[in-house]
């Protein structure tokens, strides 16, 4: 699960630099990327201001960072045919 790329992806989607975002959150730049960089998890806490900022649910954000590790080996074929289409979904209604 790759939390960190995610955050990454939508607040550049969100045309944020990593100084406005983490002043956004009240988090340091630091401490924000090493989080996008996966050197670091969010706390419960911080991940909550995070989606709050993003306008998105911690499920919503969960979802758009699953990769192919994270799903058993005897399910990957199914998940390699869906992952594209209902990322866009999500992705869509952020």
């Amino acid at each position: 699960m790759k939390i960190g790329a995610t955050i990454s992806r939508l607040r550049k989607m969100k045309n944020l630099t990593q100084e406005q975002f983490a002043e956004q959150i009240d988090l340091s730049p630091t401490s924000l990327s090493q989080i996008e960089s996966g050197k670091k998890r969010p706390n419960s806490s911080t991940l909550n201001r995070i989606c709050g900022a993003l306008g998105i649910s911690e499920l919503h954000l969960y979802f758009l960072s699953l990769d192919e590790t994270d799903i058993p080996e005897n399910k990957r074929d199914l998940y390699h045919k869906i992952k594209d289409p209902l990322k866009s979904l999500v992705e869509s209604l952020i």
